[in-house]
């Protein structure tokens, strides 16, 4: 058995007749063990061991806020699962499913998985600008780093994402709908464009589009955006 296939197996996960408590959400219930759940993450140990009677009852309600298999990778990582597995299919996750589970990894605190996210969602979008797939990697931008991306405690994730479209701005520039989305100001937020502005401003990538639509676009960005 390779680590990879015993990484995705486990006795105990989502076990009926071995576990401690229910964990309830939406139309889903999940039976685990408290102590896991403590070790994984900060709010389920504080919630477990509060004062109050929701702390000893058998079943835990999640509510029904979640995207619901955001929340099954929560706990698959919890019980050393790759958090992106699905039994069910072989087809890659989209990036869109690991954005929400670096959601739910934020709001139930669950450090190391948001670092697996992190990690691996840098790879994917990496992989995918070097393939030359940029509509997958553009439409996912703005819902990390946009104006109106949800405002998460942990900014690891839009750091990455900002680090890898340093790494590959040459190529995003170059795409008309990149540039005019970072134009419009719908791209990234104002610290975020200012800053990858003022970073690509210093570097030999407005040689390379000069001429170009992108070139026109990427001035006028840095115009609107940069203090002169």
């Amino acid at each position: 058995m390779t680590d990879k296939m015993r990484s995705n197996e486990s006795k105990i996960f989502d076990n009926d007749k071995d576990f401690d408590i229910i964990i309830h959400f939406g139309e889903h219930k999940f039976h685990a063990h408290r102590i896991i759940l403590r070790v994984m993450s900060t709010f389920f140990d504080r919630a477990l061991t509060s004062q109050f009677a929701v702390a000893q009852n058998p079943v835990f309600e999640l509510g029904d806020d979640d995207d619901a298999e955001a929340v099954w990778a929560m706990f698959r990582h919890m019980y050393n699962i790759d958090y992106f597995h699905d039994p069910a299919s072989t087809n890659d996750r989209s990036l869109d499913f690991h954005v929400a589970v670096f959601t739910v990894a934020d709001k139930y605190d669950c450090p190391l998985l948001r670092k697996n996210v992190v990690d691996q969602f840098g790879g994917i979008m990496h992989s995918q600008l070097t393939n030359n797939q940029l509509e997958k990697v553009i439409s996912i931008i703005p819902k990390i780093c946009g104006p109106t991306a949800p405002l998460l405690a942990d900014r690891s994730l839009r750091d990455k994402v900002a680090d890898v479209c340093l790494v590959h701005f040459n190529k995003l520039i170059c795409s008309d709908v990149f540039a005019q989305a970072l134009t419009k100001g719908s791209m990234f937020d104002d610290r975020g464009a200012t800053k990858l502005l003022v970073y690509v401003l210093g570097t030999s990538s407005m040689n390379a589009t000069k001429g170009t639509f992108a070139g026109t676009t990427l001035t006028i960005a840095a115009a609107k955006l940069i203090p002169k």
